[in-house]
């Protein structure tokens, strides 16, 4: 005996759950697809205009975040250190500012 609607291999369920499970595994794959090209096209001028924005946005957490990685990227980077210690001003913390200017300046990286 057959329920209505079931077909002949079974349950209407089992249709519909292959179906989903093929529609997450395609969301992944575009989701793992996005993330991987966000990752690989960072650069340093790329996060430093991003920090940027953010300062301007008075988001000085982000920027803080952002100029990090630049540096992290590019450690000869005189404007990465620049807007970091402005980043750090303007979030409160002006020790940390004095820090990474001299840090800069030390190093050889003039802010």
């Amino acid at each position: 005996m057959t329920r209505a609607g079931a077909g002949v291999g079974g349950s209407p369920g089992r249709a519909a759950s292959g179906s989903a499970k093929a529609l997450v595994a395609f969301g992944v794959a575009v989701a793992c697809l996005a993330l991987g090209t966000a990752c690989t096209k960072e650069t340093p001028e790329g996060l430093i205009r991003a920090a940027e924005r953010h300062i301007a946005e008075r988001d000085y957490r982000t920027a803080q975040i952002e100029l990090r990685n630049a540096i992290r990227l590019a450690p000869a980077s005189g404007a990465g250190y620049r807007f970091l210690g402005t980043a750090l001003l303007g979030g409160g913390r002006p020790d940390g500012r004095r820090g990474r200017l001299a840090q800069g300046t030390f190093t050889g990286r003039t802010p």
